[in-house]
């Protein structure tokens, strides 16, 4: 657009682009350092220095209510407990054992490579397991009868509490933190009245088809239908 290059090709009114990056993603603390500095350099500005100032934001500052996910059906190995797995691997342990010395008496030597494979792949769970219940018993919230309790709980328990835990640290990186340093990154400028008519928010995440509250703005009629987005923006 010609109006838009001759705008800012004009001198007196200079249009600046800031990004914060990942903490402050609105780009907020440049301007305030930019408004700062310039007016102690240049005492002309003695009441403000930017005119206008637009803050663009893609993410929307509402967050879902979490969703625990839902505990798979059992089929045969998530049936299996660790003291089940553990008689498992032991007794395949005994038996690759008993392999491999049958094939370096017989000379044999693919029975010595599968039970070799075989004491491997069964002496990792067996280890992994006997050092866990070591650490457990110097738990002091679990005793016996609960550690015990603990190594009969089958997989499909262990799998769904991973999968939760897995889900609430990402909600919390991702949702509660990130949109509290938003919260805290606007505060400056929208609680400081040196700045009111001199701020517009962009809020792009408004844009967006199926943004429950645009949505209940054009039901409640505080928008106006023309206003209402088309799916060609998103």
């Amino acid at each position: 657009m010609p109006e838009l290059e001759n705008f800012v090709q004009n001198d007196k009114y200079p249009i600046g682009l800031t990004d914060g990056s990942i903490v402050d993603n609105q780009g907020i603390e440049p301007l305030l350092l930019v408004e700062k500095r310039m007016r102690l350099n240049n005492s002309d500005h003695k009441n403000y220095v930017l005119d206008l100032i637009i803050i663009s934001d893609v993410a929307s500052p509402y967050m879902e209510e979490f969703t625990a996910s839902v505990q798979q059906k059992e089929n045969w190995w998530r049936s299996l407990t660790l003291s089940k797995i553990q008689n498992i691997s032991t007794g395949v342990l005994i038996l690759s054992v008993l392999a491999l010395v049958g094939g370096i008496v017989y000379d044999s030597i693919l029975s010595a490579i599968i039970s070799t494979i075989a004491l491997t792949l069964s002496i990792i769970p067996v280890i992994a397991i006997f050092t866990s219940r070591k650490i457990l018993k110097n738990v002091k919230i679990l005793d016996s009868k609960k550690l015990k309790n603990l190594i009969h709980i089958k997989l499909l328990v262990f799998e769904s509490f991973i999968k939760n835990r897995v889900m609430s640290v990402m909600k919390l990186t991702g949702s509660v933190f990130m949109k509290h340093i938003r919260r805290l990154n606007y505060k400056p400028v929208y609680e400081n009245e040196e700045w009111k008519n001199r701020r517009i928010m962009n809020a792009i995440y408004q844009l967006r088809e199926g943004e429950k509250r645009t949505e209940d703005k054009f039901e409640t009629r505080i928008l106006s239908e023309y206003l209402k987005p088309s799916s060609l923006i998103t």
